[in-house]
């Protein structure tokens, strides 16, 4: 058993990760599903006390966002905004939500604070495809996680959403290719692909 070395140990999980995902077709995997917010507290009932309160709400702005009520996401990121103004976080999803309900003018100026705070940062980016896939705008939110992917210090979440994008598109070799990039940068060396 010893001859079955952590490389091919490592192989096999990944061929068998990338076998079942790109089997899938149409797959449950592809896009991340549409929380419809049934269980979601609703924004005035969130009270934001301290910064360890940040993250469950980050989450359910995050939700908010993904299920497209827009409207509902930006209570919850000014709380976070008033308590700690340089979330860029909160900030993107903010950005996003706007641009979902068509005010460009409010986009535009939260897009330029984020840009200016933190310009590598792929939470623009990952904000803005997940509020076109809300709106069922794959093409946008591909041109969303490719931009990323050219713009971000960090990629992989971006490469994740893509492949995803791919993968809802039937186009399989497309989303290998995403998660071969990622493999890659996890220092995998390239002969096991």
């Amino acid at each position: 058993m010893k001859s079955f070395s952590r490389i091919n140990l490592t192989f096999f999980v990944l061929l068998c990760f990338f076998v079942i995902i790109l089997s899938q077709g149409r797959s449950v995997l592809a896009i991340p599903t549409q929380y419809q917010g049934a269980n979601l507290p609703k924004p005035g009932e969130m009270l934001l006390t301290s910064e360890k309160d940040i993250p469950r709400h980050i989450w359910v702005a995050g939700q908010y966002l993904k299920a497209g009520k827009f409207k509902n996401v930006i209570p919850i990121c000014e709380q976070i905004l008033n308590l700690k103004p340089d979330h860029i976080e909160a900030r993107a999803y903010m950005a996003a939500a706007y641009k979902g309900m068509g005010d460009e003018e409010k986009f535009n100026k939260e897009a330029r604070l984020i840009k200016a705070q933190a310009p590598n940062s792929p939470a623009l980016y990952l904000s803005l495809a997940q509020t076109y896939l809300a709106l069922k705008d794959f093409k946008n939110a591909e041109s969303m996680y490719k931009e990323g992917i050219l713009t971000a210090s960090e990629k992989t979440e971006l490469r994740m959403g893509l492949a995803a994008v791919y993968l809802e598109k039937g186009q399989n070799k497309e989303a290998y290719d995403q998660f071969r990039k990622i493999l890659k940068k996890r220092t995998l060396p390239s002969s096991i692909f």
